[in-house]
């Protein structure tokens, strides 16, 4: 758990030294340490970065991509 706790810390930082706030950098960096495809935000800053391990979409953008995997 302790190994984690600094995977996760880590990766916050690096985050965060993009240029993501705080709390958003700490909920990126669990989602990805928790193997998450996708970080659901409306925040349209936080929408704009590309952050390796995960997606990050909007309710509509992710909805509509489930849509479309399902009529596949």
């Amino acid at each position: 758990m302790i190994r984690q706790n600094e995977e996760i810390i880590r990766y916050d930082e690096e985050l965060k030294g993009k240029g993501i706030k705080t709390y958003d950098a700490l909920h990126i960096s669990c989602a990805v340490n928790a193997d998450c495809e996708y970080f659901i935000t409306t925040d349209r800053k936080l929408l704009n970065y590309e952050v390796d391990g995960i997606r990050i979409l909007d309710p509509v953008a992710f909805i509509s991509e489930q849509e479309d995997e399902t009529n596949d």
